[in-house]
């Protein structure tokens, strides 16, 4: 396994497999995310004692599997386009208001094609490392988890910015500051499941050799 260069030119695990094999890793990994968002199976439903519900992200696990297998600039690039294809399904097919309002190009498109390089840096370091064994597997799996909260975060956020833009329209729609500050109450209250709704979850791959 070379160790050479830096993380923008460590080609992922298929770098000797050829440009034809990275080409079609990387179309199935985008029809995988197309498949996971407009058929719902990328949406981990959560139920709440009051009957509302949550949903967690599993975008990242077709993002941090190109990451893996192809590097961090097309984990960048799959991060993308995941991110677009979320912010679509927000727009003509949402699931609830917190994906409605919440879902915004910053917290899918930007925050997906972050995480997708990060991703792909980490699995660098871990895979080009020395590392090996439960080592290397622990590596992975931290790589994975770090990415998963530090999406989480930034779509938290990007919730809590979308909140304060919309303060000034609700208060110049008539809501005097008692209305606005039960209206911040409750949206402090349902902080846990736009968390949850942010939640990317990664389904960490595991490790394989790489260049």
């Amino acid at each position: 396994m070379t160790r050479g260069g830096g993380v923008l030119r460590w080609k992922g695990a298929l770098a000797e497999g050829g440009a034809a094999l990275r080409r079609v890793t990387a179309a199935v990994l985008a029809l995988a995310c197309v498949s996971l968002a407009f058929t719902q199976e990328g949406f981990i439903g959560l139920g709440f004692a009051d009957g509302g519900s949550a949903y967690i992200v599993t975008l990242l696990a077709p993002v941090a599997l190109g990451a893996m297998l192809l590097g961090a600039p097309a984990g960048a690039a799959l991060g993308l386009f995941a991110g677009a294809v979320l912010y679509l399904h927000a727009a003509v097919s949402p699931l609830d208001y917190y994906e409605l309002t919440f879902v915004t190009p910053l917290t899918s498109v930007v925050m997906l094609c972050l995480v997708g390089f990060l991703l792909g840096a980490l699995f660098a370091l871990a895979l080009r490392g020395g590392l090996a064994g439960r080592k290397r597997m622990l590596a992975v799996a931290g790589a994975c988890l770090l990415a998963s909260l530090l999406f989480s975060a930034g779509f938290a956020g990007g919730a809590v910015a979308a909140l304060v833009r919309q303060t000034p329209s609700v208060l110049g729609g008539g809501m005097d500051a008692a209305q606005a500050n039960s209206a911040w109450v409750q949206a402090l209250g349902d902080a846990p499941r736009v968390l949850l709704r942010g939640g990317g979850r990664t389904r960490c791959p595991r490790p394989i050799g790489g260049s």
